[in-house]
């Protein structure tokens, strides 16, 4: 409808199509809306609309694609890097969602407690218990982020396969 009438969509309204593209797992729209805003050069691909490409593509199971507009970021944050760790963890590439985090400490961008959510999810899909309880005490010990609900139910889970 916007397209259609005299009001051009923006960097926000981007944001919110693609997330909705995302949690409706509509791979083909989303698709279309990241070469909307790679054909319109008044659109910026800053980190946010960045990351929310990724996560589309992420939570769609088009991991080739979201690593593919990961690289190409001049600018990334932790929302980003989650994004890509989420990706792999939840399709089962537990190794490579490991991968990341690493590439994601040495590039200097401190972990969050989603990270951790992100990470011990990877642990738990690929049935990774010792490395998921590695990183529990890492996000402890390290980067002093204090275990939530959350946190504990995917160790929880870990323990329970």
């Amino acid at each position: 409808m916007m397209q259609e009438g005299e009001v051009k969509p923006n960097e926000a309204s981007l944001v919110s199509v693609l997330t909705a593209c995302a949690n409706m797992g509509k791979i083909d729209r989303g698709k279309w809306k990241h070469s909307y805003v790679e054909e319109n050069k008044r659109i910026e691909l800053d980190v946010i609309l960045s990351a929310s490409v990724v996560t589309m593509y992420a939570k769609c199971g088009a991991m080739d694609l979201a690593r593919e507009v990961f690289d190409e970021m001049w600018e990334r944050s932790v929302v980003s890097w989650n994004s890509v760790i989420m990706g792999y963890g939840s399709h089962e590439y537990g190794a490579k969602a490991l991968e990341m985090f690493l590439e994601m400490e040495k590039s200097g961008e401190t972990p969050n407690g989603a990270t951790f959510v992100c990470v011990l999810s990877a642990c738990t899909h690929a049935g990774m218990v010792l490395e998921g309880w590695w990183y529990f005490d890492l996000m402890k010990g390290v980067y002093k982020i204090e275990p939530k609900v959350e946190h504990y139910g995917c160790i929880d889970w870990v323990v329970l396969d």
